[in-house]
């Protein structure tokens, strides 16, 4: 988890797709 944005831009696209 060198990349703490990476998670944080793929929880963001789930969340606009989930919605």
């Amino acid at each position: 988890m060198s990349r703490p944005r990476a998670w944080l831009q793929s929880l963001h696209d789930t969340y606009g797709m989930a919605v």
